[in-house]
């Protein structure tokens, strides 16, 4: 992607983010989670402490311990794309997680972005951008507070595998409120 492609992408990535917290709000709301979306930090332990158990795996994939080697996902074992979040690419470690928990990725990375953009002075969306080669948030929508650059959906994805699994990741945040912490002290 290009800087411009990438710039229009989170013009419509954001575009996007009415309906998906829209949506996230009535599946939490509907079925027994928190009722209050604020967009507060003391939103984010109830949220994910509902979306957690909500979440699962690729049916046939199974997480493996920390340094072995993961089964591979092939493109015949995913949906179309029309059925999938615009910022999903395969391959990629998200291919792990079942397309409604790929969904539910959406409204919790999307939710925790904003969640930013509405606390930390100075935090906006932008497009990834690094001088480096190779850098992996290069024209993503990630979150910029200051000089640095955090992407929300996939730091929801890092720390929902680690509660899914446990066992397989090393240390790190373990939640959504852990993330905003480290990326807010």
């Amino acid at each position: 992607m290009t800087r411009a492609e990438g710039k229009a992408y989170v013009q419509q990535f954001l575009g996007e983010n009415d309906v998906a917290l829209t949506r996230l709000r009535e599946q939490a709301g509907g079925s027994g989670g928190p009722t209050t979306l604020d967009l507060t930090p003391a939103s984010l332990g109830p949220l994910w402490e509902w979306a957690v158990p909500r979440a699962s795996w690729r049916a046939g994939w199974v997480p493996v311990p920390l340094g072995e080697m993961p089964g591979q996902i092939s493109a015949q074992d995913l949906e179309p794309a029309g059925q999938l979040p615009s910022w999903f690419a395969f391959p990629g470690g998200d291919a792990s997680f079942s397309a409604e928990t790929l969904w539910l990725l959406d409204g919790l990375g999307r939710y925790f972005g904003q969640t930013l953009v509405a606390n930390v002075p100075g935090a906006k969306w932008v497009a990834g951008h690094n001088r480096h080669r190779g850098y992996m948030y290069e024209n993503h929508p990630v979150v910029r507070i200051g000089s640095m650059e955090w992407e929300p959906i996939q730091s929801a994805a890092i720390v929902l595998g680690r509660a899914l699994a446990p066992w397989s990741s090393g240390p790190g945040p373990a939640s959504l409120a852990d993330l905003y912490t480290v990326w807010t002290t």
